[in-house]
Parts: C-alpha cells; sequence; structure tokens
C-alpha cells in the first residue's frame, strides 16, 4: 500500500496477534513509505517492547513459537546450513553471537528468530 496507515494498522493487528517480527517488516515497510511516521515509529518501538518483555520473563510461549514455526520465512531461516552452524556456534561459545549480530547477513536473520519467539537470547 501507498498509505501508511494502511501499513500502521496492519502492524498494530500482527503486534496484537503476537507475530512479532512480521509487525516489525510491516512497520519498517510503512517507515520506507513515510520515515517520519509517527504512528509507525511508536507501533515499532511497542512491538519491540513487547519482544524484550517476552525474552526477560524467560517463559516460551508454545503458541507463538508454534505460528512461527509454521511461518515459511521462518522455515527458511531455519534450514538455512549457515545459520544451523551459526547458532550452533553460539550454543558452544556465547561470545560468538555478538559477532553473528554484527554480521549483515546474518543478523537480521537471528532478530528475525527472536522476534518470531524460536530464539531466546
Amino acid at each position: 500500500p501507498a498509505y501508511v496507515k494502511g501499513y500502521y494498522r496492519k502492524g498494530l493487528v500482527q503486534t496484537a496477534m503476537k507475530e512479532y517480527h512480521k509487525a516489525i517488516s510491516t512497520f519498517e515497510a510503512g517507515l520506507k513509505v513515510d520515515p517520519e511516521s509517527v504512528e509507525c515509529k511508536s507501533g515499532m518501538q511497542e512491538t519491540i517492547r513487547r519482544i524484550n518483555q517476552a525474552s526477560q520473563s524467560g517463559e516460551v510461549d508454545k503458541e507463538r513459537a508454534a505460528r512461527a514455526m509454521a511461518d515459511p520465512e521462518i522455515q527458511a531461516i531455519l534450514r538455512d546450513p549457515i545459520v544451523q552452524q551459526t547458532l550452533q556456534d553460539c550454543q558452544t561459545d556465547p561470545r560468538k553471537l555478538q559477532a553473528a549480530l554484527m554480521d549483515p547477513s546474518m543478523g537480521p536473520k537471528i532478530m528475525k528468530l527472536r522476534s518470531a519467539g524460536v530464539l531466546q537470547m
């Protein structure tokens, strides 16, 4: 859509459904249409706040994780052998997570897994 309000409303619905990874992408798309959109900026901040809150609680939202695992984009990321190796490396050496997050190709994938509820950090 060419209207930023459409992105904003779609992002709100995705946030309410705990599809945080999709909401972030939607708000980012809205900000490409209008980089000054206060609504998309606040929607993104609220979504990030909820992701952080869910991560800090330590509880795994099984419903959210199950929905994420059914998402073809998440499945594709998890099937990527480089992502698999990176995640295994991070389990043995947590310092490697910082390097992976700084990597321009790997960082967004790891953050998407985190926002989807598949990866706890």
